[in-house]
């Protein structure tokens, strides 16, 4: 947000084009500023200073550009981010900690005798952020520096804006981790440099780069190969290695640390790092960064013990210590801003980056509130489309939505698209396969609901509809009474469905009708009398409805008395009454419109069972008990298979 603010990205610098609200934040730190500093996006005004928590004002103004839409403006967002940005920045640039907590401050920055059961303060850990001397002021030529920090930094180009910012967070981060856990501290700046190294060094990988275990065992085989095919290989392997981001992070340490790091940017020349120590000890830093991260294996006590100094020696060995791990940290990632290219001015939309706030796609929205606009049907949205009508249907059934979407607009845009595909492509089966899910489940409520052209359409396409594939299971499951596909190929279908719908530009059933195909294979199995898989899809009916007394009390059947059952109804499995009710009452609908009584009788009675108050379900029952007369409920316009 510092670089939203400054208006770089705005199209106006117009004041009255903008909404400028003014903040004003006060922060505190063990860092010793007495002069005002003015950057272009904030300012930091001492208040009370000379004591061993300073008092600072910082001031700035949150501006983002007015919106086109009249109704609805954002006019001040992300102040949040902004101030601990502000704050970040004057941490990693004057090496101490600022902060709008007071109390958490003087915690961080007590020592250690004066609190019991802290072994090290983060005074004696991380000297060189937390031991400050009261009186010894920043000069004004640091302040200068400063100045000149933030506007490099806010002219980066976005890319580079945004790892250099979130690099000094993660920095800003250790400062308030150095009192919690000194492991993560010290990773967290190991880590740090690493991103920086990926991202903005040169380096190749080679063979040598490998582990050196797989290299050898894959030098035994290579030679078996022509020199072709083995050169081959050997580019793929280090192509897919994660050997180099070690030598990655070592290279880039090389290569960034010149001559001035042992010049101006010591801090104290007693207990400074040699250059030969230091190169190193960045090795075994990395080192001991993934062991903690893989296994947890802390941190070596010595680097603790020893903090005040850089390298402290383990074993004979040169380790740094987080003092030394700042100091780098912080000398890279200046080195690295400063190397990079300023860009003064960017063509980017800020909006869809703004904190606390995220775009709205179909992938993110209830069909609802997209699936009835016809206007943004295409070929490339055609499954997003079928996905949602999918999910619509079965949020009706439930309860969750009152009604069906009218879509007979998107019915004509689909036939308007068919005119122009040729061959059975996959965007054509999901155009194919919304069409006619819509249409079937308006068909049998009242013709004139369905499209015009449906029954050609559906005549032209029925090959690629007798197609199996997870698209056609699901329509079987939603329409079929009685299963048509043989369960072997329903387990194959589901098998692939299940190891691929996370994957881009894959259908995702509802849960609804994922647990219905799950029944189906579970069923199956005890036609074919396998109790193991049996076992294996109740674990899988479980797994996909977490908690659920129903299946619970049927896993707990089978294992007691060793019986198999099968679920003869799918509501059966719901233990939230209102989705049992509505799905009851489209049952009872459905057999009423197919003059099933003997399905009308079971279903009328269990809606009894679940409202015995209700008088209206009384009377209905008592005149269908009389007269064996069915009759609606309600107009619920669905139409669903039933096991």
């Amino acid at each position: 947000m510092l670089q939203v603010i400054s208006g770089k990205f705005f199209k106006t610098s117009k004041d009255e084009d903008l909404h400028i609200t003014p903040r004003t934040y006060i922060v505190y730190s063990n860092v010793l500023i007495t002069e005002t500093i003015n950057t272009n996006i904030f300012s930091i005004e001492p208040i009370y200073t000379r004591k061993t928590i300073n008092t600072y004002l910082v001031k700035y103004s949150n501006k983002i550009e007015k919106q086109k839409d009249s109704e609805f403006q954002l006019n001040a967002i992300g102040d949040n981010e902004i101030i601990n940005d502000i704050m970040a920045c004057m941490s990693l640039f004057f090496m101490g900690i600022f902060t709008t907590d007071k109390d958490y401050l003087a915690n961080l920055i007590i020592e250690s005798d004066e609190k019991i059961g802290r072994i090290e303060s983060p005074k004696k850990l991380a000297s060189y952020i937390f031991d400050k001397d009261k009186f010894n002021s920043e000069t004004e030529e640091k302040i200068i520096e400063f100045d000149r920090f933030i506007n490099k930094i806010v002219s980066l180009s976005r890319s580079d804006y945004k790892k250099i910012i979130e690099v000094i967070r993660q920095f800003y981060k250790v400062v308030l981790l150095v009192n919690v856990n000194l492991d993560l501290a010290y990773s967290t700046l190991v880590a740090g440099i690493e991103s920086l190294a990926t991202k903005y060094d040169s380096y190749e990988t080679d063979w040598q780069d490998i582990d050196s275990n797989f290299r050898k065992d894959m030098e035994q085989i290579l030679p078996r190969l022509s020199e072709e095919d083995s050169n081959l290989i050997k580019q793929a392997i280090i192509n897919n290695t994660h050997s180099k981001l070690k030598q990655r992070y070592c290279k880039y340490c090389d290569y960034m640390i010149k001559d001035d790091y042992f010049i101006e940017y010591i801090i104290n020349k007693n207990n400074s790092a040699k250059k030969t120590e230091l190169l190193h000890a960045i090795k075994i830093a990395y080192d001991l960064r993934s062991k903690y991260v893989h296994t947890f294996k802390k941190i070596g006590d010595e680097i603790s013990i020893f903090s005040a100094r850089e390298i402290c020696y383990i074993k004979g060995i040169p380790h740094i210590t987080l003092n030394g791990l700042i100091r780098l940290f912080r000398y890279i990632t200046l080195k690295t801003i400063h190397n990079l290219e300023d860009l003064d001015s960017e063509q980017f939309n800020y909006f869809e980056e703004l904190p606390q706030s995220i775009l709205l796609t179909v992938d993110n929205m209830s069909p609802e509130l997209w699936l009835w606009n016809e206007k943004n049907y295409t070929l490339e949205l055609s499954l997003k489309y079928l996905n949602g009508l999918i999910l619509h249907i079965c949020s009706v059934y439930i309860g969750q939505e009152n009604a069906f979407l009218d879509l007979k607009k998107v019915c004509d845009r689909i036939e308007s698209l068919l005119k122009g595909l040729n061959g059975n492509t996959d965007n054509k089966k999901n155009l194919i396969m919304f069409y006619l899910i819509y249409n079937e489940l308006l068909k049998n409520l009242n013709q004139e609901y369905t499209s015009k052209n449906y029954e050609n359409i559906l005549n032209k396409n029925r090959a690629l509809l007798e197609e199996i594939d997870i698209k056609s299971l699901a329509y079987n499951m939603l329409f079929e009474e009685e299963n048509k596909i043989d369960i072997k190929e329903i387990e194959n279908i589901y098998n692939k469905y299940n190891k691929d719908k996370y994957k881009k530009n894959k259908i995702q059933l509802p849960r609804l009708l994922e647990t219905n195909i799950l029944v189906e294979l579970l069923n199956g199995c005890i036609d074919k009398n396998d109790s193991k898989k049996y076992e294996y899809y109740l674990s899988k009916l479980i797994g996909e409805n977490p908690g659920n007394e129903y299946i619970i009390n049927k896993i707990k059947s089978y294992y007691e008395n060793g019986t198999m059952e099968k679920i003869h109804e799918i509501y059966e499995i719901y233990d939230n009454n209102y989705s049992k009710k509505k799905w009851i009452l489209c049952l009872l609908n459905i057999a009423k419109y197919n003059g099933d009584i003997g399905k009308y009788e079971k279903y009328i009675n269990e809606i009894y069972k679940l409202n015995p108050k209700n008088e209206k379900i009384k009377k209905l029952l008592d005149n269908f008990t009389r007269t064996k007369n069915m009759e609606y409920i309600a107009n619920i316009p669905i139409h669903i298979f039933n096991r």
